[in-house]
Parts: C-alpha cells; structure tokens; sequence
C-alpha cells in the first residue's frame, strides 16, 4: 500500500493499533499517525508512545467521553484533535455537538461516518481543515457496516470539487485571519 501511495503521489495514513504497528509504520517511513477514538480510549500509553514520536499525530476523539482534551491542548501541528461520532451511521442529531468554528474548540478535522456528504461540507464551511471519510466501491457490500456510509467516487469527487472552493472562502471569511486560505489542504 506504501508503494502505492508513494506512485499516485499521496501520504500514505494509517491508524496505529497496537505497538507492532506503531513499529511498522516506522519501518515504512510514514511521517503523520493517526489515533482512532477506540485506541484513544482503550491504550492510553500506546497513545503517549505514538505521540512521543513527534510526528503529526491525528487524534480522532468518537469514542472520548470525558471533558477536555486527553493528551493535553493541540498545537495544530503535532498534535491535532478530530471531531467525530462513534456511530454507524451518525444521524444529523447525532452532530449536534459539532464545532460552530474548528480551530477555536480545539478540533482541526472531521472524522465522518454519516450517510452522503452533507456533514462533511458543513464541517468544512465551519473551518474543517481535513475531512476522513471511508471509502468504497460498492454501498451495497455486507462485508464490514462501513461500506453503507462511505463514498463512492463519485461522491468524492463532489466533495472535493465542492469542499476545496467552500474552505478557500470561509477561510477568507474568517475576521480572525485564522484559517489561511494557503493552508487548506487538497
């Protein structure tokens, strides 16, 4: 998969599970983690090991259920938080808690599990400067519960073609000048 993304260009991203894995990731040479709400909550000391690799860690907190922040503030650049819901799939109430305004929670992403791409435009419009998403080829596979609420790649395309201008202008929008335009990804 490393070989892969390194032909198409991307950054290759995986969540660390277990400490073999935080061993592999290394091996490979990934620069970002990712820590996903279950591994937040069950292995808080992997959590500590992964982040004392000072690498861009994404921390998704679905699952988190205590206030504040588990392993202290964000820095927006090692260390950064994901809004999510541990819900499949997560209604529109279930999202009720979402930021009015990522960056000033705390949040720098969204992690989403719902049906479409409405909620990850709306995280976007309220400055989302990443969004997760599951991917598959085929809705109607029963192979794992995600395929139902993930995208197509027709709903990708629409959610980048529509999801890069909408963080470029709430960017310029912001009267903070705390989203800079520059620093949308995509």
């Amino acid at each position: 998969m490393k070989q892969w993304c390194d032909y198409v260009g991307i950054e290759m991203l995986a969540s660390i599970f277990t400490e073999e894995a935080l061993d592999l990731a290394e091996t490979l040479g990934l620069t970002t983690y990712k820590i996903a709400s279950r591994t937040v909550v069950d292995q808080p000391a992997l959590c500590e090991k992964i982040l004392a690799r000072r690498r861009p860690t994404y921390v998704s907190l679905g699952m988190w259920e205590e206030s504040g922040f588990p392993f202290g503030p964000s820095d927006g650049r090692l260390l950064q938080y994901v809004y999510c819901r541990s819900k499949y799939p997560t209604g529109p109430a279930d999202l009720a808690s979402m930021p009015a305004r990522f960056g000033d929670e705390g949040f720098s992403g969204y992690s989403d599990h719902s049906l479409g791409i409405a909620m990850c435009l709306t995280a976007v419009a309220r400055g989302a400067r990443y969004v997760e998403k599951h991917f598959t080829l085929n809705k109607a596979s029963q192979v794992i519960r995600d395929h139902v609420l993930s995208a197509t790649p027709d709903e990708f395309r629409q959610l980048v073609e529509l999801g890069r201008p909408m963080a470029r202008f709430a960017a310029l929008c912001d009267p903070e000048g705390t989203r800079n335009p520059r620093s949308v990804q995509g």
